[in-house]
């Protein structure tokens, strides 16, 4: 009897505690970006999103996304899925583009890994097409600009 008990519990925990996703057609969302279009909130039918939801595309029904919001802005790390794939994430800070978003094929061949700051290429980045490239606030510049730059700007 205890052992039931004991995976009642387990199972019950697991419910409780799964990461459910509110489904919803990307088609129903409306975006709102700021002038520089480095931030977005977004809603469905004027209500801002909040939780976790599963974004479906209409056109392609084996593509998915896996995102969190807040207030209509998306937090914390999106993932990209084709065929039940994982294929890119993006990493996401106060509703902004913070960090990397990767894109690979679903062979796990990279397309790109581009490195954003409040929603702007900056640093390092890569292209499938072009290889090492370098911005600095979505300004493509050479490797020796960028780092002259961080140098000059990690020193004040």
């Amino acid at each position: 009897m205890k052992k039931q008990i004991f995976l009642i519990l387990i199972l019950f925990s697991f419910k409780v505690f799964s990461q459910d996703y509110k489904e919803v057609e990307f088609s129903e969302l409306s975006f709102e970006p700021n002038s520089d279009t480095t931030f977005i909130l977004t809603k469905q039918y004027d209500k801002l999103l909040s939780g976790k939801y599963k974004l479906l595309d209409k056109k392609r029904e084996n593509v998915y996304t896996l995102i969190n919001f807040e207030n209509g802005m998306v937090i914390g790390t999106s993932e990209f899925y084709e065929d039940d794939i994982l294929i890119g994430t993006t990493e996401f800070e106060n509703g902004m583009h913070n960090g990397y978003a990767i894109l690979k094929k679903k062979t796990g061949e990279l397309i790109w890994k581009i490195h954003k700051v409040n929603g702007k290429k900056h640093g390092k980045s890569w292209f499938m097409d072009e290889g090492d490239l370098y911005f600095i606030f979505d300004i493509k510049v050479s490797k020796k600009e960028y780092e002259e730059y961080e140098l000059k700007n990690n020193r004040e």
